[in-house]
């Protein structure tokens, strides 16, 4: 749901599908196309695992991304991660999936948005903190990683 943040009332409502029975996490992300300007997107965690993408300004729906086996519970967005401005995202699968929050490099052989998949928590991933080179990291393990 989209609310005027002044009033309350809600603006508009936005369906994320009929698999997902449940969403758990959002962030706004700056994604920046080849062209480079920046797209306002939001991004939105599941309960099924998949990161589901939108249009800030239209709403329009994005290519979803799928690696956690699942449910999403936090994004976050860090402009200075290594090797592109990316989105981390913890999910109760125990790992954080660094996404890239841009488009490939013009001439480069990558291809979607994963990076790289973390793992080391034993329980779900409740939190992630980019900090310059440093990712942080809370778990329902009770530990900071």
């Amino acid at each position: 749901v989209v609310r005027d943040i002044d009033k309350g009332e809600e603006l508009h409502r936005v369906e994320t599908g009929p698999f997902t029975t449940g969403v758990w996490a959002i962030a706004h992300i700056p994604f920046r196309r080849k062209s480079g300007k920046v797209k306002s997107e939001v991004w939105v965690g599941t309960s099924t695992g998949e990161v589901l993408r939108f249009g800030a300004k239209d709403r329009v729906t994005q290519p979803s991304l799928a690696r956690h086996t699942g449910g999403v519970y936090c994004l976050h967005f860090s402009a200075l991660a290594s090797p592109a401005p990316s989105v981390f995202s913890g999910s109760n699968d125990f790992t954080v999936v660094q996404w890239r929050a841009s488009d490939p490099p013009k001439g480069s052989k990558q291809t979607g948005f994963f990076l790289r998949q973390f793992s080391g928590h034993t329980n779900g991933v409740r939190g992630a903190l980019a900090l310059g080179p440093k990712l942080w990291t809370c778990a329902d393990d009770t530990t900071l990683r």
